[in-house]
């Protein structure tokens, strides 16, 4: 069978959707502001404004929002190298990104400590805010002597099987 080169070739298995139909109203009326980070997610109940499969899942900055559709500044890999792309999609295969969600919530503490260290710092003493690497886990001994010591043996290799 030729492989064929149309725009939605073996595009099956990305398309497929796990619950059918037409999406819900609340998707249309979501909010996309320049600078926030979405995740192209096709859906294929709706083939206006679809991107390509290639598309399918990568995350970008929404650089351009219209009345039905947003620009979105992705990064794809051509070569040995990234190269910088613009999309225009439709908001229904559009979503927020959960990428930046622990950096924006790790900003928010450190802004609040560094306010209540101003106001209280006998409260709030002096720590580093900073992420650090997580420390290896602490020197234990094992007791060798409540163990059992079993051997194993390896079984003989059999050619003939007796019937």
């Amino acid at each position: 069978m030729p492989d064929h080169k149309g725009y939605r070739a073996k595009s099956r298995s990305v398309f497929k959707k796990k619950r059918s139909g037409m999406p819900k109203p609340t998707k249309l009326l979501q909010v996309y502001k320049l600078g926030d980070y979405v995740t192209i997610k096709m859906d294929s109940a709706i083939h206006k404004g679809m991107a390509h499969r290639i598309y399918q899942g990568k995350t970008g900055v929404v650089w351009n929002v219209t009345k039905n559709a947003v620009g979105v500044l992705l990064k794809k890999r051509v070569g040995n190298r990234l190269r910088t792309k613009k999309v225009t999609v439709r908001v229904e295969h559009v979503m927020h990104s959960g990428c930046r969600l622990d950096f924006l919530q790790r900003c928010r503490f450190n802004r609040e400590y560094a306010m209540n260290h101003k106001k209280d710092p006998k409260k709030f003493p002096k720590m580093p805010l900073k992420r650090l690497p997580a420390k290896p886990d602490g020197a234990c001994l094992v007791d060798v002597s409540k163990c059992q010591i079993v051997d194993l043996k390896i079984q003989p290799h059999v050619d003939k099987v007796e019937m």
